[in-house]
């Protein structure tokens, strides 16, 4: 099984170059989606979508001044489910507009994170977004054993991904992929 999977691996590699982005290989079912419908772009199929927006938002953490297309592909780079970015798509417009200079006292960023939390999670300067994004996800995971996330919790956020929180609205454009 193993072997038939790496020589389908090898040959969907050989006949569809290109089809993988940020230099990591699709995953098998994006390449044979992507045979079976040639005139469709993969990224039509919602997995494999992911896979890119994931993919591509790893190009995008150094910027100075990204667009919020490409700041939606960058926490996408940190939180890889579906749910996980939406969620966190939503807390980052409720927090900043998705704004990297946004800045509230002490608070600034994306996710308008103090100073004490930047310094114990990595989000410093300030108003670097993908510090400040990459230092969100590590308070929000609580730290990982085994490589996986303790907590998962927005509770140290005063918005939350869901209404009622009394914060802004959120437009249906901001859980819309990007």
């Amino acid at each position: 099984m193993r072997l038939a999977l790496t020589t389908i691996t090898i040959l969907m590699a050989v006949l569809f170059p290109g089809t993988a982005q940020a230099n990591q290989p699709a995953p098998i079912h994006c390449k044979i989606y992507a045979s079976l419908f040639p005139h469709t772009k993969v990224e039509h199929y919602e997995s494999c979508m992911w896979w890119r927006v994931r993919h591509i938002g790893t190009h995008y953490r150094h910027l100075a001044h990204p667009t919020v297309k490409q700041t939606k592909f960058i926490i996408c780079s940190y939180w890889k489910t579906p749910a996980g970015c939406r969620a966190a798509w939503i807390v980052a417009w409720k927090e900043s507009s998705f704004y990297w200079g946004s800045t509230n006292g002490q608070y600034c960023s994306v996710y308008q994170m103090g100073d004490s939390e930047r310094t114990n999670y990595g989000a410093n300067p300030c108003h670097h977004g993908g510090n400040n994004i990459r230092g969100a996800f590590r308070y929000w995971c609580g730290g990982k054993v085994h490589g996986r996330c303790q907590t998962r919790s927005w509770g140290p956020w005063q918005c939350k991904p869901y209404p009622g929180d009394g914060c802004k609205s959120v437009p249906s454009w901001v859980t819309s992929r990007p």
